[in-house]
């Protein structure tokens, strides 16, 4: 298989080193520097806001430990940010960017959950990783999930973190509420055999039903185009959730390497799986409860849909022609 730009493996896929990454907080001692004071729009929200109280115990094999500014605690979850240097003013833009994207992450699982943990912090790239291009990257795992930037880089745009932290927030809210796929893995030894990828497309997918939600799916779309593949088919706007999903799913087919000998190793990408996955979604009308339930089986596919698996894969390979002809 032709892989991926090494950035957008590493920015989108750092789940699939969770069995090699923790993350806990354990007491430290307070941070003698005097605690920024608060924007008014935090000020005014039903927020707990603690200053240097801990430090995070991240599991890599440099740096084992980033300090905590401050932790911000809302109803959806608590919010650690290493970095005290943030303009305050900032912080208020984040966490508002930040709710949201829990907020609608949360509904889609149509259940909450109050325990989410959730980091942004600084760590120094140059040490963790070869990429020097690389400036944000995430993961996601029972229940927690963060997002690092590199110390030596600006603090990433508001919506790019939040889009990040909402993609890396699935895959943390699928662990907590076992929404598990028995969708075959890639065995050892074909590249990425290591990375639940159908997965990856239900939170490509859902990240962006949230970024037509929320006015920005023409944004999320250009970051996925651009973390993956040179900009030179990139669409200059899009409109529809389907539009974005299949125009990478058909860049991904052209540019990416599949194997025949695999089943449904078409689906084996972001990109593929996400619009294979949305396709199922706008289906007959059947939305959510139809999808999840064959994402959880997909031997209920023919009870579904109607048609076996590579029956609604055939099917959607001819949409996605007919779709690329219309182009």
């Amino acid at each position: 298989m032709k892989p991926f730009k090494q950035s957008f493996v590493l920015i989108l896929m750092l789940s699939i080193t969770l069995n090699l990454v923790g993350c806990t907080a354990t007491p430290s001692a307070p941070n003698s520097n005097p605690p920024p004071s608060l924007p008014t729009e935090l000020e005014e929200k039903d927020y707990d806001i603690q200053y240097f109280t801990d430090r995070i115990d991240v599991l890599y094999e440099y740096e084992p430990e980033t300090a905590v500014a401050f932790v911000v605690t809302t109803e959806q979850g608590t919010y650690h940010f290493s970095d005290n240097e943030i303009p305050v003013e900032t912080v208020s833009e984040y966490m508002d960017a930040f709710e949201e994207g829990i907020k609608f992450a949360n509904e889609w699982f149509g259940q909450s959950y109050d325990a989410l943990k959730l980091y942004f912090i600084q760590r120094d790239f140059a040490m963790l990783y070869d990429n020097t291009e690389m400036t944000i990257s995430g993961s996601g795992v029972d229940g927690v999930a963060w997002i690092e930037y590199d110390d030596s880089a600006e603090t990433p745009p508001v919506f790019l973190a939040s889009h990040v932290l909402m993609h890396e927030t699935i895959h943390a809210l699928c662990d907590v509420h076992s929404e598990t796929t028995n969708f075959p893995k890639r065995p050892e030894p074909y590249p990425f055999f290591w990375s639940d990828l159908f997965e990856e497309g239900l939170s490509t997918m859902i990240e962006h039903l949230y970024g037509y939600h929320s006015g920005k799916l023409h944004d999320v779309y250009v970051y996925h185009y651009t973390s993956g593949y040179d900009s030179s088919e990139l669409l200059d706007e899009v409109n529809s959730v389907a539009e974005a999903l299949d125009h990478l799913a058909l860049k991904s087919i052209k540019v990416d390497e599949f194997y025949d000998e695999l089943p449904y190793d078409i689906l084996q990408s972001y990109y593929t799986s996400a619009s294979f996955l949305y396709y199922l979604y706008e289906h007959d009308g059947g939305g959510k409860e139809n999808l999840r339930r064959v994402y959880a089986d997909i031997d209920l596919m023919e009870e579904i849909y109607g048609k076996d698996m590579e029956g609604m894969i055939e099917e959607w390979l001819k949409y996605l022609e007919q779709y690329e002809v219309a182009k």
